[in-house]
């Protein structure tokens, strides 16, 4: 490490931070920003919160400075601090002595270059891990695409199989139907047959019996005929 160090800022504890303001602009320095209750960055104007061992610094401060000097002013504002304590025992003063060395700021712009790289690569990595991800997942959707249409494919077959099977039954139905009905009918007309032969069966019987009644009947005329002329055969003979 280089030891060329240079003084950066002289840190200073005040009771009352805007009077102290006053006297330092008087005397010809400029306050480079109000008094703030801020995280301490080391160079700006802020308040601390600083840990030192196990206690937390807490102060209201800010800086003022001119064209070779800043200072930083510092009001506590907790009590039994280092600050506060600083304050009751010695009085207003210096309390901090801020340094600069160019090796840190080397350091820093290595360590930033360095944090930029490794920023880049996790970049980089996440970049890749995200598009390794978007495939993983682009597929897997495809694959629950696929077995999505399957699905639907299948659905189709076992709806068209079913379709297919019902028209079949309906078919089937359709057939047995006309056969039945085709048997009634057949039976109706073996009926219809049976029954115009039975009429004419006894239309025939009836007709039948009407001619032998009058076969008979001609047949006792016939007799009554032949009977007169016997008789008068008799009564020709007699004479």
């Amino acid at each position: 490490m280089t030891n060329e160090w240079e003084l950066d800022y002289l840190g200073v504890v005040v009771r009352d931070i805007d009077a102290a303001i006053k006297h330092y602009q008087l005397i010809g320095m400029e306050l480079s920003g109000p008094p703030a209750l801020k995280v301490y960055d080391g160079e700006a104007c802020l308040s601390s919160i600083q840990k030192s061992g196990d206690s937390v610094l807490e102060c209201k401060a800010c800086f003022v400075s001119n064209t070779t000097f800043r200072m930083e002013l510092i009001q506590p504002t907790r009590e039994g601090d280092i600050f506060y304590e600083h304050l009751n025992q010695y009085g207003e003063g210096a309390i901090i002595l801020g340094f600069y060395n160019n090796y840190f700021q080397k350091e820093r712009e290595r360590l930033e270059m360095e944090n930029q790289e490794r920023m880049r690569l996790e970049r980089e990595k996440q970049e890749k891990e995200r598009l390794k991800q978007e495939k993983l997942e682009r597929e897997r959707l495809e694959k629950i695409e696929r077995e999505k249409q399957e699905a639907i494919r299948l659905e189709k077959e076992r709806l068209d199989r079913i379709k297919r099977e019902k028209q079949e039954e309906i078919r089937l139905e359709k057939e047995r139907l006309e056969r039945e009905r085709e048997e009634r009918e057949a039976i109706e007309r073996e009926k219809q047959e049976l029954e115009r032969l039975k009429k004419e069966r006894k239309q025939k019987e009836k007709e039948a019996k009407k001619k032998a009644k009058e076969q008979k009947k001609l047949e006792k005329q016939r007799k009554k005929i032949e009977k007169k002329k016997q008789k008068e055969q008799e009564k020709l003979k007699n004479l």
